[in-house]
């Protein structure tokens, strides 16, 4: 009957199939870790370029806020806009802006 001790050489070739595994699992968890990081970055850049563009549109619409303070503006607004006019004025239409 065969003992159950292993040899020197039985203990090298159950390390080596054994340390397979390992770096297969290290190089699976290293690839989609990478990948994870490629996708983050580009989705952070992504991001960054959305605020940007809304910063951009928040700074244009505190400018028309400042303007629509202005009585004179709004005047100006609501006779091209809307067609309004004074009491007493006429208005005459020459055609599309």
């Amino acid at each position: 009957m065969r003992s159950l001790s292993f040899g020197v050489r039985d203990k090298k070739t159950l390390l080596k199939w054994l340390f397979i595994p390992v770096l297969m699992w290290i190089a699976y968890q290293s690839a989609t870790g990478f990948w994870t990081m490629y996708r983050l970055r580009r989705e952070r850049g992504k991001l960054e370029r959305e605020i940007a563009e809304l910063t951009a549109r928040k700074i244009v619409l505190e400018r028309q806020k400042e303007m629509l303070k202005d009585p004179e503006k709004i005047e100006e607004i609501a006779r091209k806009r809307l067609g309004m006019r004074k009491k007493g004025e006429r208005i005459i239409w020459l055609g599309e802006d």
